[in-house]
């Protein structure tokens, strides 16, 4: 971080001119007084010790304290976060966001990208200016695909391209596709197959999951695939290279209690690791990149979570020492474990519970109801998730947890209130079913997220910004 500057008179006599004379400024001859001179040198050095927090936007001017709102991790009502213009995305009603992720430019300035699954183009977007700066073409037709009709699912972003996957919904089953572009032009990848590259584990329903799984190499989860054998398609590793599938399996996965793979997916660089339901139960798996039909021989996998009928909802890769699973399950209840933080060596670490996670402002409190995403930022690990008011009903947020919180080590079952005290409203009170479908990104300084709204509200094609993420809890 840059080192602030000390601030000039600090402590000493400061005394503000009045706008007269902040207008006329210094005039000839004049000795200016010393007070005003520290008010003026005082002022200016605030101000450039403010750039330095936070950037040079100032993102909500109006409101009334942003260090409180800060500290004390609650949003005011009346800053509006999900109305204010100066932090949202907007594309309109037609497109339906269903991915994101961050890109570097020539500058190495910081671009949303965002996948559209409505009209199957990636739309690029200055993260600090917010403006549209590039279009894709239409990424299914058969210029860069075989002729079919396509819906894009998933999106992984290195530094030079987007890997995206489709799935053709003519087919019975459903066929899935993937395909490299370069975000600067837009033309398949060298070496790439110019129909892109036909996954395995086709199914009749849902979507496909990419992730970057190391530098060289691409995992793709197909949920839905019913897991008999370690064979199982479940999980497919591809070369960035060519396209090519190196391997395919299940790794450890149960066969036996009739389970199907999910499409959230994390990766250590050399494992991968996935959700799996089960019958009435769900479980954490892993496979290893070089051989997808080995899981990562880690303790006590594949895991068995230990709240009946939970299921996971998300896998968050926290660089190569940790990941951490977000849970959920139908009928909530507050004992619920909706939390775990595991190793490839170790899949039994923290278990936490949905617990009281937040004071609200109105003094009601807030209950977890279920993590739907969450991105690591590299010091703090942020979830979207759903809440439950008793007082207002369902509403979202997003909850900040410092990564140092989470043991590693198995041991009694902590509250969210334990690890965190950073809860950020969202729409308090909103109508039940809106909620998100995908995603979390982190473009260096803000976290941005994505909430595919329900049927009844409009403007599906919507990112929405959190600024301020270089705060710490």
């Amino acid at each position: 971080m840059v080192e602030k500057i000390d601030v000039w008179g600090a402590t000493g006599d400061v005394t503000e001119p009045s706008s007269v004379k902040r207008d006329s400024g210094w005039v000839a001859a004049e000795q200016p007084r010393h007070d005003w001179f520290n008010w003026v040198d005082n002022a200016q050095s605030n101000k450039i010790n403010e750039i330095l927090d936070e950037g040079f936007n100032m993102h909500y001017p109006a409101a009334a304290d942003v260090k409180s709102m800060l500290m004390t991790g609650l949003w005011d009502e009346s800053w509006g976060i999900t109305e204010d213009t100066l932090n949202i995305i907007d594309s309109g009603a037609t497109p339906a966001f269903a991915d994101m992720g961050v890109w570097f430019n020539s500058d190495d300035e910081p671009n949303i990208v965002i996948l559209d699954a409505t009209l199957n183009k990636i739309e690029v977007w200055d993260a600090r200016a917010r403006t549209l700066s590039d279009t894709s073409p239409d990424l299914a037709t058969t210029d860069y695909l075989p002729a079919g009709t396509y819906i894009a699912s998933s999106m992984a972003i290195d530094a030079a391209n987007a890997y995206v996957i489709f799935r053709e919904t003519t087919a019975n089953p459903d066929e899935y596709f993937i395909q490299a572009y370069d975000i600067a032009s837009w033309d398949i990848v060298s070496g790439w197959p110019a129909a892109g590259t036909q996954l395995s584990g086709a199914a009749d329903t849902k979507n496909g999951k990419v992730i970057n799984a190391s530098s060289t190499k691409l995992a793709v989860a197909c949920d839905w695939v019913t897991i008999s054998s370690s064979a199982s398609t479940a999980i497919s590793i591809i070369d960035k290279a060519d396209g090519s599938i190196s391997t395919e399996g299940a790794g450890d996965a149960p066969t036996g209690v009739s389970a199907v793979a999910d499409p959230k997916i994390a990766s250590d660089g050399t494992n991968i690791f996935f959700g799996v339901y089960g019958t009435g139960q769900g479980y954490i798996c892993s496979a290893t990149i070089a051989d997808a039909t080995s899981g990562c021989g880690g303790t006590g996998y594949p895991l068995t979570w230990p709240t009946a009928a939970s299921y996971c909802n998300s896998l968050t890769s926290c660089g190569p020492s940790m990941f951490v699973s977000g849970w959920r399950k139908g009928t909530p209840l507050v004992g619920d474990i909706v939390l775990g933080s595991h190793t490839a060596a170790n899949v039994g670490g923290d278990r936490i519970k949905r617990g009281i996670n937040s004071q609200a402002i109105d003094g009601d409190e807030y209950i977890c109801d279920g993590i739907y995403d969450a991105v690591f930022d590299g010091i703090n690990i942020w979830l979207f998730t759903v809440i439950d008011n008793l007082a207002s009903g369902a509403s979202m947020a997003l909850i900040k947890i410092d990564a140092a919180k989470f043991s590693g080590i198995v041991g009694t079952s902590r509250d969210l209130s334990d690890i965190t005290d950073s809860v950020f409203m969202m729409n308090p009170g909103s109508a039940a079913g809106n909620y998100p479908t995908s995603g979390l990104t982190f473009d260096g300084r803000d976290v941005w997220f994505l909430r595919e709204r329900a049927a009844n509200l409009p403007n599906s094609g919507t990112i929405r910004r959190l600024p301020f993420a270089r705060f710490r809890s």
